[in-house]
């Protein structure tokens, strides 16, 4: 009898001690999966326009997207106007203000956004496929964007294209561009000169034609059918405001 409780004992502990593991085992087991907080999964941010952090002032990064077709109609552009077989600006020489001719910043993207000339432009698309391009757009606000690479030539002042960077700025008219745009200008033109020693002369688009003035030392058109016509932009309260701050605020003072 005796033997037969002891073995019952210990038969009885055994099976409570194997309970009692496979219990904690089980309660580790649940510890580290069942109740462990779900992460949801993170949602895309806002979409966010590039800056561009060279300048050292804000520049939103480039808006047309410079395709191979694009250059190759700059090339050919080139080769027609100045006998250049290149689409690369190779000396910037000098740094020309425009207004865009609309009201709006959109009106003013939808301008440049195509590769070639729009149809309606009878005055100048039968003298070169590629559309009109500019380096810097600056809105009603100051805020400038860049549209072509530096290096890149733009269609936008015939004669000069080939070593010129172009600022373009929102305005129907002279009468809608702003001092904020004027000391926009005046930030991107500082940088220019200090990047590009060879840049000399500033002048308004409607200065181009000006035989009086010293950058036309440089005007070339080597097509014989094209015949230059005189342009109002940016006019010359703003090219007079342009130069004055660019005096005050900068000390810098190019040639016309």
């Amino acid at each position: 009898m005796k033997k037969y409780h002891l073995f019952l004992f210990f038969l009885i502990l055994v099976l409570t001690c194997k309970s009692v593991n496979t219990e904690a085992i089980n309660n580790s087991f649940y510890e580290e999966t069942t109740f462990s907080e779900e992460v949801e999964p993170s949602k895309p941010s806002e979409p966010v326009e590039p800056v561009l952090l060279e300048f050292g002032f804000p520049v939103v990064s480039q808006v047309v997207e410079i395709s191979s077709r694009r250059k190759e109609l700059t090339r050919e552009y080139c080769i027609r106007h100045y006998n250049r077989n290149s689409y690369l600006i190779e000396v910037p020489r000098m740094i020309v203000i425009h207004y865009t001719g609309v009201s709006s910043l959109g009106e003013s993207f939808a301008i440049y956004r195509d590769d070639i000339i729009p149809a309606e432009r009878t005055d100048i698309n039968g003298f070169g496929r590629v559309n009109i391009g500019v380096h810097f757009l600056v809105d009603k606000d100051g805020s400038v964007y860049s549209m072509l690479p530096e290096n890149m030539i733009g269609r936008h002042t015939v004669g000069f294209n080939h070593l010129s960077i172009a600022i373009e700025n929102v305005g129907v008219a002279d009468y809608e561009l702003t001092s904020q745009q004027v000391e926009a200008n005046a930030r991107i033109i500082s940088y220019l000169g200090g990047k590009y020693p060879t840049i000399r002369f500033l002048f308004g688009h409607h200065e181009y034609l000006d035989k009086e003035k010293a950058h036309f030392l440089y005007f070339k058109a080597e097509d014989p059918f094209y015949k230059p016509r005189p342009m109002a932009d940016p006019g010359v309260l703003f090219m007079k405001n342009l130069r004055d701050y660019l005096l005050q605020e900068y000390n810098l003072k190019f040639i016309d």
